[in-house]
């Protein structure tokens, strides 16, 4: 982004990210958004969807309050005082798709381009400033199939065929599902191969048995998924969000119609292919 005129705001958005395992990440449809603009003085934070707005003099004012991590990323950018910072999520922050690392970004990005009108800010420079996961924080940058800091040449038609999200509504699990890390070269090499359905058994490392406690319904989604070759997982560290699904193609409108009969809501997505957006006027 390069402009030379004095800016009145800068807005940028950028997709939410699933892990699909250490290191590799894919960054879907659900953006979020963060708007930066001039104010008289101070700073100002909204979070929209929390329907949080308040101001202050100083940035430390918000160490302890939901804007928390929104405030701290102004202050690795060093952003002077007179600045009004709106952020709008519209994806649940326990999700498990890496929201706050997405917001992270869009903030960092929109902060710098306001307070650097001109200079060309680069994703390395947004990335050290978000200061979140480096995966997910990468494919919210890049958009696609994210390994490390590289954007893969994956055709997302492949992936989104495999993939199934699932809500399974609000879940307090006693204890995270056990998993074994998955190699990251294994996930990049069939990813890049175009082999997806090496995929399933790779996320066997990731998938297991529902923990004690978890509803029937998420029970009887996951046994089915297991059943057919499938593999699945609850995206926010085992212990809930959405549960992702990784499955044969010929199986999925059958395990899309017993996931809704065990009362799983089917999440719609694809994946983002911009990553990134930035503007400013």
């Amino acid at each position: 982004m390069r402009t030379d005129a004095p800016q009145v705001f800068v807005e940028a958005s950028a997709p939410c990210a699933l892990e699909l395992g250490p290191g590799v990440a894919l960054a879907l449809d659900r953006r979020v958004s963060c708007r930066v603009e001039a104010s008289a003085t101070g700073f100002e934070l909204e979070l929209k969807d929390a329907r949080f707005r308040q101001a202050a003099l100083e940035l430390n004012e918000f160490e302890t309050g939901p804007a928390a991590s929104v405030a701290q990323v102004l202050a690795r950018v060093g952003v002077p005082a007179g600045r009004r910072v709106a952020v709008a999520a519209r994806v649940p922050g326990d999700s498990g798709l890496a929201v706050e690392a997405a917001i992270a970004c869009c903030v960092a990005a929109a902060a710098l381009g306001g307070a650097a009108p001109g200079e060309v800010i680069g994703h390395e420079r947004i990335a050290a400033a978000a200061g979140g996961p480096p995966t997910a924080s990468w494919a919210s940058l890049l958009g696609g199939v994210v390994a490390g800091s590289r954007r893969l040449r994956v055709d997302p038609a492949r992936i989104e065929e495999l993939l199934l999200l699932l809500d399974p509504g609000a879940l307090a699990l006693p204890a995270p599902h056990a998993f074994a890390p998955v190699p990251p070269a294994l996930l990049e090499r069939a990813l890049l191969a175009g082999d997806l359905a090496a995929l399933v058994p790779l996320w066997s490392a990731w998938a297991a048995a529902p923990p004690e406690g978890s509803p029937p319904g998420l029970v009887t989604a996951v046994a089915a998924i297991e059943a057919a070759s499938g593999r699945a997982f609850l995206c926010r560290e085992r212990q809930g969000g959405l549960l992702a699904a990784w499955i044969p193609p010929p199986e999925r409108r059958r395990l899309t119609e017993v996931a809704r009969q065990a009362g799983l809501r089917p999440v719609a997505t694809r994946l983002d292919l911009l990553g990134l957006d930035r503007s400013s006027g």
